[in-house]
């Protein structure tokens, strides 16, 4: 209750606290909007793994690795840049480059 709280002795003080929090929330909550603005709009701008063959982009690798899988199998478009190898997927030319070559 309240009424049993130190600094709550009158009215006029219990009255101030509500109007207190809320601004604190509205800081909040405006902050917090900032922040997802600013993490979505580096998100959209991190779209990086592209498509060798049709050009479609994806924000993530696993995802252009499927796509590649599913709908461009048998293509080879990473190529060794130290022997003819070739690979499907950007990440198998790097662990090759890794293994191979290093």
């Amino acid at each position: 209750d309240s009424d049993n709280l130190p600094g709550f002795e009158d009215d006029a003080n219990r009255k101030d606290v509500p109007i207190i929090i809320s601004n604190k929330l509205d800081k909040v909550q405006e902050e917090m909007v900032k922040h997802v603005k600013k993490k979505t709009t580096e998100k959209e701008k991190n779209i990086s793994h592209n498509c060798n063959t049709c050009g479609l982009d994806f924000k993530r690798n696993k995802h252009l690795s499927l796509h590649i899988k599913q709908e461009h199998p048998g293509v080879k478009n990473f190529h060794c840049d130290h022997c003819e190898k070739t690979f499907s997927t950007a990440g198998s030319k790097d662990t090759h480059i890794q293994t191979v070559h290093s």
